[in-house]
């Protein structure tokens, strides 16, 4: 891996830059003090507290204190804004104290005629305020906005944000995409740590179906990172933030619900506790100097999805190609995926408060779900026929199969932070731990039928039928063909991982005439190790001849109304029965141990990776001018152990020898962002980042994975470089009444080496290093740097309600978003042009709103265009064979009624139009993948005391 700059130097830089800090300046006078509401005394945190006629001020912090260093400061005007309050003037000469200082904002004057606030959005007007104020582009949801739709995870909270699309998994929402960048692109931290992935594709991104969107207090999604955060961000940074409690009396909030599956009529439940309180008020701490928070949540679902996959080629791999190459579908698989979801998160927060300026906060969060699944799964391979047309091919086979599995996932985090003024200078840091796994257990068996004369009707659309060659479409095969007992397998996978990070900053602020000029310098270590461990028994059947799959077969694991009647699914094997049968014939059951430790080696590995970060930045604030600049160096060594496996023409092992090696790398990265404030209101920024995206720890093994009966494998690539990106981004905000937001903006991206997955099929010996060991192979795949891309966007976000068109709508609002991007990629020299991965055209989230009394309900829409899934080379067939995801619209609904005394009544409809998705290659007749996930109906009642 190439080094992006040399390390020479750095540390020179950093003690440079830190003793710049540390040199000594004139002492100012400070004001300090606390920014309330005045109806509840509760803090406002996000709040502008500016001395009148500079730019000297700060924001509040998420308790609402504040401190100021100024020379004049008892002879100084204080100004406060807040948005849905009014501006507020204090006159610092009439103060007997001005180092704790109590301020008591009001909110604008509502009247019938007017805009009503709901109480419920106490929150998001914090979550814009700390919009308004950031230095950065960013975007900020508040709880009590995402509680307002009607999502259980936070994927699925997050497609309402601009700019972002979403990935699903079984109808949920798992990883997310920023700006049409891949998923890997975008940094996803709790609490500001990044969250460990442990999944068994072994990338970065973190299935964000774990974690449950209730345990959250708010939600950002930084659009243009400054150089105190983790540089690994081309997309941007999704930053999970758990809540702390805010007043001095118990607040209590529980909710009960149900729902309904109507896919399958499956049940499902919803449980959640949070309760909190501060305690030991005094003088300085009105809001109390000891805070607790816990907070637990339960909610388990039907995610049942039916399915079906096509693995599209021409017919050239025949040898009764004519010359004319017809596109075929050589593999199909009707994939019944009945599954249970039940996901569990908890949270514990404490603080303490010593003063404005000083304060400790540990947090702890934990996650966890667990997947129950019982899939079946039938197999028709034409590639194994003969080739008459693209839709009969005799002497073919088809597989049956099943897998019993439980999958078992958890992620938990602990963060102390602490923040000290100390002589004038902020010194703030902390430490944070975070680990999690995936545990996979069950078995799976599967049967083959071969000599099988396959037909197919309906080939080019969502729901092709295969039938006995001869007969008729929607003909059952005969189960005693399937008379290859083939195995079974005792399933046990465990993926760990784990990172330790230390973090210190340094932060001083100094007056200069009006102007204010805060410089900080920070370093950060983080250590993080994943590791891979398998354990599987393969046993091969061995006995009766007469064994077939028709001594397995029953009824009740596939519905009857399985693919929306469609396609007809045919028979279904009985789990049970075939594991009951193993237990009681062992003896007719060899363990296939070479291919078990083929397995374990191909799949285990250990890698660690330790990164040390140091950055330094200056923060100028003028006139309405508020200027970031800076820059961050992060240093990063990777060191991996894993197998190497060498096979015969057979399968056969011929050597197992470990792997030792490592990589290290450097990244520079420069940052310049801008903010124009017309007015306290209305914001202009523009910024230049510059961002990295680091490879997957597989993906840099130098190891093979081999399916040895299909002669297909991946290998893994240690020479990949570190994708690196230049980012320029213009916005444009327009803050509205008391809870709304008008902004637009654009941005581009100028990508470097980024990362793409080349296949190379029908492999000759010479097309890549190694390439003589796959001789013969159907397919290789290898993860390569592509040479560049370029990716351009523009987004626009409204968020209000209708009084400004007339006064008898003022209780509707709206709600929404759009982005649209355009992406060029060159895979190789030569090729043609390609979309980046993740990048799709047009993304548009939008709701209308009703809002009165205790009333309120809304409908919403996502549209999501088409999206790269993946690029494929020119070298497996002539076209454009790219995998892409098609476009697709979901619906959704709910409605609640709250009572004065804090009851609260809702119900919710999740997908009513019944939305599925669909992947093809290349063109949009060429189906690779379908998912029908039905739609989900909820209701119930929650109670906040």
């Amino acid at each position: 891996m190439k080094k992006v700059i040399t390390k020479n130097g750095w540390n020179g830089l950093w003690i440079a830059l830190f003793a710049l800090l540390c040199a000594q300046m004139t002492q100012a006078q400070t004001i300090s003090g606390t920014i309330l509401d005045s109806q509840n005394d509760l803090p406002l945190a996000g709040a502008s507290v500016v001395v009148k006629g500079t730019s000297i001020g700060v924001i509040t912090g998420f308790d609402g204190t504040f401190t100021i260093a100024y020379d004049n400061a008892t002879s100084a005007i204080l100004v406060i804004s807040y948005l849905g309050f009014t501006d507020k003037e204090i006159d610092l000469s009439q103060e007997e104290n001005i180092n704790n200082l109590q301020i008591r904002m009001d909110e604008k004057t509502t009247n019938l005629d007017e805009v009503v606030v709901s109480a419920n959005l106490e929150g998001q007007q914090k979550a814009l305020n700390q919009q308004r104020a950031a230095d950065n582009i960013k975007n900020v949801v508040s709880t009590d906005l995402i509680s307002r739709f009607p999502d259980l995870n936070v994927a699925d909270a997050l497609q309402r944000i601009p700019g972002i699309n979403i990935q699903l998994d079984n109808g949920e929402g798992a990883q997310a995409f920023i700006r049409g960048t891949p998923a890997n692109y975008t940094t996803v931290t709790i609490n500001g740590e990044q969250i460990q992935n442990t999944g068994t594709s072994f990338d970065r991104t973190p299935q964000l179906y774990q974690f449950p969107v209730d345990q959250l207090g708010q939600i950002e999604v930084t659009k243009t990172i400054t150089p105190a955060q983790d540089g690994d961000a081309i997309g941007g940074t999704i930053d999970l933030s758990t809540p702390v409690a805010k007043r001095p009396t118990w607040n209590i909030k529980t909710e009960l619900g149900a729902g309904y599956n109507g896919l399958t009529k499956g049940e499902s439940y919803r449980a959640n506790l949070n309760f909190n309180r501060r305690f030991a008020v005094n003088e300085k701490n009105p809001n109390g100097a000891f805070g607790l928070l816990f907070s637990y949540s339960y909610n388990q679902t039907d995610q049942t999805q039916d399915e079906t996959n096509s693995d599209w080629r021409t017919d050239d791999e025949f040898e009764s190609n004519t010359g004319t190459d017809l596109w075929y579908n050589r593999e199909h698989e009707l994939v019944a995926v009945p599954q249970i979801r039940t996901r569990q998160g908890a949270s514990f927060t404490s603080d303490y408060r010593f003063d404005n300026d000083n304060f400790i906060v540990a947090k702890f969060n934990y996650a966890t779900i667990e997947e129950d699944e019982e899939r079946q799964r039938k197999i028709f391979r034409p590639r194994d026929g003969d080739f008459i047309s693209p839709t009969e091919f005799p002497d073919a086979r088809i597989r049956q199969d099943f897998r019993d599995r439980v999958v078992t996932r958890y992620t938990a985090s602990f963060n102390v932070d602490g923040n000290f003024n100390i002589g004038g200078y902020k010194l703030f840091g902390g430490y944070a731990y975070s680990g999690g796994d995936r545990d996979e257990n069950g078995f799976d068996g599967r049967f083959e039928g071969r000599g099988i004369d396959l037909g197919i009707e309906n080939l080019n659309s969502d729901y092709p039928i295969f039938f006995p060659l001869g007969g008729q479409p929607g003909d059952d095969f005969n189960p005693s063909d399937f008379d290859r007992f083939d195995r079974i397998r005792l399933l046990d996978r465990l993926v760990q991982s784990n990172a330790s990070t230390a973090k210190i900053n340094l932060q001083k602020s100094f007056n200069i005439g009006k102007s204010l000029l805060v410089l900080q310098a920070g370093y950060k270590n983080r250590i993080n190790s994943s590791n891979a461990n398998r354990n599987r028994r393969r046993f091969d059947f061995e006995g009766d001849d007469d064994v077939s799959l028709a001594d397995f077969l029953g009824t009740g694991f596939v519905r009857d109304n399985w693919l929306r009647n469609e396609v007809p699914f045919g028979f279904e094997i009985v789990p049970g029965d075939v594991l009951g049968y193993f237990n009681n014939n062992r003896g007719q059951f060899v363990n296939n141990s070479e291919e078990d430790i083929i397995a374990k080696a191909e799949f285990d590995y250990e890698a660690e990776e330790n990164t040390n970060a140091g950055y330094f930045m200056a923060t100028l604030r003028t006139g309405k001018f508020n200027i970031l600049a800076g820059i961050r160096n992060e240093d990063v060594k990777v060191d991996y152990s894993a197998q190497d496996v060498q096979v015969d023409d057979d399968g056969a092992i011929v050597n197992i020898s470990p792997i030792t090696g490592g990589n290290d790398y450097s990244v520079l990265l420069p940052n310049l962002q801008i903010k124009y404030e017309l007015n306290n209101l209305t914001n202009f920024r523009a910024a230049y980042t510059r961002g990295y995206a680091r490879p997957n720890f597989v993906n840099l093994l130098p190891r093979v994975n081999r399916n040895i009966i299909d002669l297909e494998a991946s290998l893994g690539n240690p020479n990949l470089e570190v994708p690196t990106s230049n980012n320029f981004d213009l916005m444009f905000e327009r803050y509205l009444g008391t809870v709304g937001i008008i902004s637009g903006g654009a941005f581009y991206k100028q990508i470097d080496g980024f990362i793409w997955e080349q296949t190379f099929q029908d492999v000759v010996g010479n097309e890549f290093p190694r390439a003589d060991q796959f001789v013969g192979y159907n397919e290789v795949v290898q993860p390569q740097n592509g040479e560049d891309a370029t990716l351009f966007g523009i987004e626009a976000n409204v968020q209000t309600n209708l009084a400004f068109i007339s006064k008898s709508i003022r209780h509707f609002g709206i709600y929404f978003n759009y982005t649209y991007t355009d992406s060029e990629a060159i895979i190789e020299p030569g090729a043609d042009e390609n979309r980046l991965p993740g990048q799709a055209p047009h993304t548009l989230n939008s709701a209308l709103t009703f809002d009165k009394g205790g009333f309120s309900a809304r409908i919403n829409m996502n549209y999501q265009d088409d999206t790269v899934e993946a690029i494929r080379s020119e070298r497996i067939v002539p076209g454009d064979n790219n995998i892409i995801r098609d476009k697709r619209v979901q619906f959704d609904a709910n409605a609640s009624y709250t009572l004065k005394s804090g009851l609260r009544f809702f119900t919710e409809l999740v997908n009513f139009t019944n939305a599925e998705q669909r992947e093809y290659v290349g063109d949009p007749s060429r189906v690779s993948n379908f998912r029908d996930y039905g739609f989900q109906a909820r209701f119930g009642v929650s109670f906040n005391l």
